[in-house]
């Protein structure tokens, strides 16, 4: 069987979103068998344990279940009635265009309950367009499902079910914080007080406190605590933390991972503080001129991608492995590799894990993907 797979996203990934397609499609039912590890990767022309990876997803999501000498077998009673095996967000072909230029190209991707997904690109790469187009606040062409709702046409119902933190906090400069709190209160059904003001407790604002009367940062938080309170499905961030000093970002993402996320909430952040955001992502996305360039989870990240401080007579031998990019430090270069087998790379320096921000500047280039 001939499959043509996308290179920007892992083969073990596409397989399961196969399988997943194939549940919502009717192809195979509850309780029935799937096929086994040898016969998918024989069908597929693929490694066995990229396929043994993919199930071992179904199963970590709950969607299979391993029965002992049996098999795997979609999970019974599992899919009746509102599901979150389903994609929080299920993009096709998404294209937005305006007179001069094109925000976004022809962009597809999914994403995942339970992620937290990092999308990060420089200015005017399409990002913030992205996150219009997720909250029904621009047109576009192509297929967009949120939280299964298309936001051109169920923009109400889908925003009872989303929280957005812009890059701006915009607050009427005469409320005082009580009052706000007040206000969200009474018109959002999802909102809860007590985990509110457990936030704002951690700060310097008083209740009777007016927006006019608060630094950049002050009305960042006050912006902050409202909507961190407000039970979302998916919680979109868009610089959430820009005007905050260093103390208090590094506060509101461990925040994030302790007091809101769970395996039932789905996070998007834009940032570009991305060192900040490394240790809690799980997914990459990276976009460029539009197009989405870089799509993976963190684990395949760190199996994917591999740096190499090369000793100065092995530049050479390095470079003629193709890095996808060349840097110099203290007199040594520096290589990153994309998908060359570790042990080419062992003989030639030290071997170590790219970070988010290396990773970003050698993409953003414009010579990879």
């Amino acid at each position: 069987m001939t499959i043509t797979w996308n290179d920007n996203v892992p083969i073990y990934r596409q397989l399961q979103q196969r399988v997943v397609a194939m549940i919502l499609d009717g192809v195979l039912d509850e309780g029935d068998a799937l096929p086994s590890v040898r016969q998918v990767a024989a069908d597929y022309q693929i490694n066995p344990l990229t396929v043994s990876k993919a199930y071992q997803e179904l199963v970590d999501q709950q969607l299979v279940e391993k029965r002992r000498g049996l098999g795997m077998f979609v999970i019974e009673g599992r899919f009746h009635g509102e599901t979150s095996m389903s994609a929080v967000i299920t993009a096709h072909g998404l294209t937005k265009r305006y007179r001069q230029s094109v925000a976004l190209d022809n962009v597809s991707f999914e994403i995942q309950p339970g992620r937290i997904v990092g999308l990060i690109g420089p200015n005017g790469a399409g990002k913030t367009t992205a996150l219009k187009a997720i909250l029904g606040l621009t047109d576009f062409s192509g297929e967009l499902s949120v939280l299964g709702l298309d936001p051109r046409k169920q923009r109400g119902e889908l925003m009872g079910q989303v929280c957005f933190i812009a890059d701006v906090a915009v607050l009427p400069r005469w409320i005082k914080v009580h009052e706000a709190v007040d206000f969200v209160a009474n018109i959002h059904p999802r909102f809860d007080r007590k985990k509110c003001e457990a936030f704002l407790a951690r700060t310097k604002l008083q209740p009777n406190q007016r927006v006019r009367q608060m630094s950049k940062g002050m009305i960042v938080q006050l912006h902050l605590a409202l909507v961190m309170a407000i039970d979302a499905k998916l919680l979109i961030l868009d610089e959430p933390t820009l005007g905050l000093d260093i103390l208090y970002r590094k506060q509101f993402y461990q925040s994030l991972l302790e007091d809101y996320f769970d395996e039932n909430k789905t996070i998007i952040v834009t940032t570009h503080q991305v060192e900040e955001v490394e240790h809690i992502l799980t997914d990459l996305m990276f976009i460029r001129d539009g197009k989405i360039v870089l799509d993976a989870d963190m684990d395949a990240i760190g199996e994917r991608f591999i740096e190499v401080m090369a000793n100065p007579e092995n530049a050479a031998q390095a470079r003629a492995l193709k890095p996808i990019d060349e840097r110099q430090v203290f007199g040594k270069s520096i290589f990153l590799f994309d998908g060359v087998a570790r042990p080419q790379l062992e003989a030639l320096g030290e071997l170590r894990r790219p970070s988010i921000s290396d990773l970003f500047v050698a993409t953003m280039k414009g010579t990879y993907a």
